[in-house]
């Protein structure tokens, strides 16, 4: 009769789940101008390109021309092309995304941005109106009344 192995018996794995990832916040900015533009690439920087919040920049256009060169393009001397800055290049490059539309509404108790038609230069609907962007915390910290 064999004696006890001097090997160890196997012991089962203890298997612990990984953490349960939380979805990440999504933080809306409605308006490509200076400030909107200024505030999703600070926010992407810190939070879009970490995983910690979704930062989206809403806008009707699709770029953004400085305003202080404004002067040289009522003057035509500016070119438009090389001075617009692109929502949906600068986005990738620093940690956000573009959305084309225009808020034409905000449905505080459902947190929802409601979205108007998307239309292109000539004016043709190119995407119904839509409902359902939802901002992180919209409805908190609100006024107290």
């Amino acid at each position: 009769m064999p004696g006890p192995s001097s090997e160890p018996s196997p012991r089962p794995l203890a298997v612990t789940p990984a953490p349960a990832r939380a979805v990440p916040k999504r933080i809306v900015i409605v308006g490509g101008g200076a400030g909107g533009v200024h505030l999703a690439t600070r926010l992407g920087h810190l939070l879009g390109r970490r995983g910690r919040a979704e930062i989206l920049l809403l806008d009707r256009d699709s770029s953004h021309i400085w305003k202080p060169l404004l002067h040289e393009v009522a003057a035509g001397t500016l070119d438009t092309g090389q001075e617009q800055l692109g929502f949906i290049a600068h986005a990738s490059r620093h940690g956000f995304r573009y959305l084309p539309g225009e808020m034409v509404g905000l449905d505080r108790a459902a947190r929802q941005v409601q979205l108007g038609p998307l239309r292109d230069r000539a004016g043709t609907e190119v995407l119904p109106p839509h409902r359902g962007v939802r901002p992180a915390g919209a409805g908190r910290g609100q006024p107290r009344q």
